[in-house]
């Protein structure tokens, strides 16, 4: 597998410009009238339509790679991980969550050894030190978890380690699913060319939010998709 270390061009800084170095991305996400999109970070989200969950489940499969943050993924159904790939960003190994992956997801086989290991060179304390920065483990065929030591690197520069490897990867188009700093992640770093959003008509008074005033300017809509009383899907694409 090629060593990435020193492939981290730009991609995360200019958006326009990474267009070739990376898969585009499409954010899907699902807000309550108030503005949240979950209760909690273990919210299983009752409050969604069974109706846009299906919808979801169809996007995803249909473009297959889904990436996703660790408490979101660890609260999905079990049936969730059939045709599509999951990769779930964690600052955590999944050592940690051996019996959950197990006990919930039925994934009795895990090979915990990394498929991909990306070092770190530091310079500290008058020395330099060479750590793991981020490592791919493949669970399965549907799960690859991107764990990032914490406190090496942050997310927003593993970012760009993670987009050089998933286009070298051959992947063309990915869905994020989640969470609220998955979301703020691909937002702020202008990553996000496609936006589907349902808007639910219920209030859920307090949760967790995202910072839609600053994100949604840099879209344009282009269509309402469904409209009932129950919620409404809009479907946005970034401004050239």
């Amino acid at each position: 597998m090629i060593n990435r270390q020193d492939a981290s061009l730009d991609v995360a800084e200019n958006a326009k410009g990474a267009q070739k170095l990376r898969p585009s991305f499409i954010a899907v996400l699902a807000q309550s009238l108030d503005g949240f999109i979950a209760n909690s970070r273990s919210d299983p989200l009752p409050w969604i339509p069974k109706e846009d969950k299906l919808w979801f489940k169809h996007i995803a499969q249909a473009t297959r790679h889904v990436v996703i943050g660790r408490q979101t993924f660890l609260v999905l159904p079990k049936v969730a991980l059939k045709n599509r790939i999951h990769w779930v960003l964690s600052t955590r190994s999944p050592q940690s969550y051996v019996f959950r992956l197990q006990e919930h997801f039925g994934l009795t086989n895990l090979d915990l050894t990394p498929v991909f290991t990306d070092k770190l060179q530091r310079y500290q304390a008058g020395q330099d030190t060479v750590q793991d920065a981020v490592k791919i483990y493949r669970l399965s065929d549907s799960v690859f978890w991107v764990h990032t030591s914490k406190g090496s690197q942050s997310f927003d520069t593993q970012l760009k380690t993670l987009l050089r490897f998933w286009y070298e990867e051959g992947i063309k188009k990915m869905v994020i699913a989640g969470g609220a700093h998955i979301y703020d992640l691909f937002f702020r770093k202008d990553l996000v060319d496609e936006l589907y959003l349902t808007i639910v008509m219920t209030v859920l008074g307090q949760g967790i939010a995202w910072d839609e005033y600053n994100y949604i300017k840099r879209f344009q809509l282009q269509d309402i998709l469904t409209k009932s009383t129950d919620y409404i899907r809009l479907y946005f694409k970034r401004k050239e």
